[in-house]
């Protein structure tokens, strides 16, 4: 009775090793590929802080990540739409990940502070000469809003 109990626990978590050991870590590369939609955003300036629904405003920002290293950046205010391309990279390490976005020959970067498969947060600060820095915090999530033209 014991050899068959122990028998079916070592089954078991022979069966449990292997399910979890197929399953594969995806890589921020791999994660950041597909349609996002601005679902929030949070501006803080001068110890103000201020949560923004782009839905309320009348505003929609679509960003697509192909796997090439490709995006396309719709932009919706009411009926009317502009599309933009730039290209990316997403880099990580162990203390943080970064998102670069290159258009006109400029550089945007931005921390990744959150990035799994629904889920995606960005934060960025910009300081104007000698105003105090505005720190923004965008959150987007995986899917399409508006069909694309």
């Amino acid at each position: 009775m014991k050899k068959t109990i122990l028998t079916m626990l070592l089954a078991t978590l022979a069966s449990l090793f292997a399910l979890t050991s197929c399953q594969k870590n995806e890589e921020p590369a791999d994660l950041i590929v597909g349609t996002w939609t601005l679902s929030s955003m949070n501006i803080s300036a001068n110890g103000v802080s201020m949560d923004i629904d782009p839905a309320q405003m009348g505003v929609e920002y679509e960003f697509i990540f192909k796997s090439d290293g490709s995006m396309q950046m719709n932009i919706y205010e009411g009926e009317d739409g502009e599309t933009l391309y730039a290209n990316y990279d997403i880099l990580s390490n162990s203390e943080k990940m970064v998102l670069n976005i290159y258009s006109d020959g400029e550089t945007t970067t931005t921390n990744v502070l959150q990035l799994d498969s629904t889920t995606l947060v960005l934060n960025f600060s910009e300081q104007e000469a000698e105003e105090a820095a505005m720190d923004i915090t965008l959150t987007f999530t995986k899917g399409r809003v508006h069909p694309l033209n």
